[in-house]
């Protein structure tokens, strides 16, 4: 193992554990604080690689001499330099896994200059697959991430240019980050060059020929390539026994329509394929519209957090006669799926760390696979007589079981005995009931009769949710609030939420999907909201009530959701679709 040198004041308090890749002058060193015991990674880079490159240059003729090469390697630290500002830049919105920290050093011999790079140890999504299964919840939420990560670099004006497993980091929290950063500026891409190491198993066809320049759609093929090859087992397309990964890699390169990812329902199948068909102008042209379609998908489908490849269960060989066991020391049987790591699957260990190559992930924070329960044969017993009657032992789970579909609140329910109007408003009833209770004992309540309404979450495309803003004389403030209004007599709900979206704010959905329905005050009302979350939206002007006045404002997703869970936002319809919108949105 070569020695890292700590030329850097970037490395003081560090203590070196061990060297855990190097190619072609980059070699990367697992670190640890001396203090904090904080962990991180230092990827040390060399321009050049190797004095040969210096001869090499000079000898072209390019070049002169020693201190022309000095200049040329300089500009080349000063790309890296730029290139890293960015991506730290990028880091800040949180959807890149940028660099802490760097320094760049003149070689202490030769010419040249060592650059070094600190990092926050993570897991790199090829790590991950290398360890554990994918669940299908875990893979859409990889596309949605990766479409963040890939919109936020598009409007800071790049491609990324490399997407790949190897460039993919998961926070402990479960999110996907884009890291190690190859960008290209959007302007210049018609004379930019296809980078050698892009060209692999996520790259599109169009990049293989010789005139190839990139394009804006080969992240999303990548992307579309990632979610292949999860549903297909961890195959890419044309690849069984008889065609091997190297022959179907060609195959897919020719531009040949790929078959179905065959772990993947009809729906998701296409989006994938639309991801990465061969023909840039038939994929999705933005990541906007690639993540759209994957939340729409997790809207109309329920994404369980199960295994995408079915786990094969090995059949065990019958127990051998007791005497030929060799009794409690004898090791646990285990079925390929209890080698499985079942806590990978659900949840990220505290410890998880990593650099992004195949060797990063720390082994310690791999939980260990669990071992089936070993059954041991326990002689009868004659029962011992209890000396008081054994008290029922209480499940130890019980499912939900919703509305009156439960027989045991059967006991529960309380009998209208009669029911009048003691006011009639404008848009609600005031009803004096008397009911008999459980028990025999009769009593009088009051009931608030509604007839319904509905409320949308309308979600632009640049993440942003349309509010208003309005006076409530109950309460004696304004509100901030989802659109909404009552239903009229027979009105369908998503009319309704149609009709108030565009009445309140101007704003017309192109597609618009139910929620849940929530019962507001059911102590004394029997309002229900039905709530809808709209998207595709265009703008074509207000026209509110006589009687409503309101503010419009459109607010960041993120901003809402703090709003909310700070307490600031008091109205529950907006509480409730908020929350909802940001689960599907994939922020939790």
């Amino acid at each position: 193992m070569s020695e890292l040198k700590l030329v850097s004041p970037l490395l003081d308090q560090m203590s070196v554990e061990e060297e855990i890749a190097g190619h072609n002058g980059c070699t990367c060193y697992a670190l640890r604080h001396v203090q904090s015991g904080e962990r991180f990674v230092v990827k040390r880079i060399s321009v050049p690689a190797s004095d040969l490159q210096v001869r090499a240059l000079i000898l072209s003729g390019a070049y002169p001499d020693d201190a022309a090469v000095h200049a040329y390697y300089g500009s080349v630290a000063e790309d890296i330099k730029n290139e890293l500002d960015t991506g730290m830049r990028l880091a800040e919105n949180g959807y890149f896994a940028g660099a802490s920290s760097y320094q760049i050093e003149p070689k202490e011999s030769g010419i040249g200059y060592d650059v070094y790079i600190l990092y926050p140890r993570m897991v790199s999504l090829r790590a991950f697959l290398d360890h554990s299964a994918m669940t299908g919840l875990r893979a859409v939420n990889l596309g949605i991430d990766l479409c963040d990560a890939l919109t936020a670099c598009r409007d800071a004006g790049y491609l990324f240019e490399n997407l790949k497993p190897e460039n993919v980091f998961l926070t402990q929290s479960g999110r996907f980050l884009l890291g190690d950063l190859g960008l290209a500026p959007l302007e210049d891409l018609q004379y930019a060059s296809v980078p050698e190491n892009y060209l692999g198993p996520y790259s599109a066809p169009e990049l293989s020929a010789i005139t190839a320049s990139p394009n804006p759609t080969i992240d999303l093929y990548a992307v579309g390539m990632l979610l292949y090859r999860i549903y297909n087992g961890n195959h890419g397309p044309f690849e069984d026994e008889a065609t091997g990964e190297t022959m179907a890699d060609k195959l897919r390169l020719t531009g040949k329509a790929m078959p179905t990812p065959i772990y993947a329902d009809y729906e998701l199948a296409a989006i994938i394929l639309k991801t990465c068909a061969p023909r840039p102008e038939d994929r999705f042209q933005t990541p906007a519209e690639l993540k759209q379609a994957l939340v729409y998908y997790m809207q109309r489908n329920e994404v369980s957090d199960t295994l995408i490849v079915p786990p094969i269960v090995t059949p065990e060989a019958p127990l051998a006669p007791e005497a030929e066991t060799d009794g409690e020391d004898a090791p646990a049987r285990m079925t390929d799926a209890e080698k499985l790591d079942e806590k990978f699957r659900t949840s990220f260990a505290p410890d998880l760390s990593g650099a992004g190559t195949e060797k990063d992930i720390d082994p310690d924070a791999v939980p260990a696979a669990p071992k089936p329960e070993q059954k041991t044969e326990e002689k009868p017993q004659p029962p011992a007589a209890p000396e008081k009657p054994a008290e029922p032992v209480e499940e130890a789970e019980q499912a939900l079981i919703l509305g009156d579909d439960d027989p045991r609140d059967a006991g529960l329910h309380e009998r209208i005995i009669s029911e009048e109007q003691a006011w009639h408003g404008k848009f609600l009833d005031v009803r004096s009931a008397q009911v008999e209770l459980p028990n025999g004992r009769v009593t009088s309540r009051d009931l608030v009769r509604h007839p319904g309404a509905a409320a949308v979450v309308a979600l632009t495309e640049t993440g942003k949710i349309v509010l208003v803003r309005q006076y409530r004389t109950a309460i004696d403030r304004v509100t901030v609030e989802i659109p909404a209004g009552k239903l009229d007599p027979g009105e369908d709900p998503l009319d309704c939420a149609k009709r108030e979206l565009l009445e309140e704010t101007g704003f017309s959905a192109g597609r618009i999907q139910y929620l849940t329905t929530i019962a507001t005050t059911p102590g004394f009302c029997d309002e229900v909201i039905h709530i809808y979350m709209a998207t595709g939206l265009t703008f074509s002007g207000a026209n509110p009530d006589d009687d409503e006045f309101v503010n419009v404002d459109l607010v960041p997703l993120a901003e809402l959701i703090d709003a909310v869970l700070d307490g600031k936002i008091e109205d529950a319809k907006t509480v409730i679709g908020a929350l909802a919108c940001d689960a599907i949105s994939h922020r939790l």
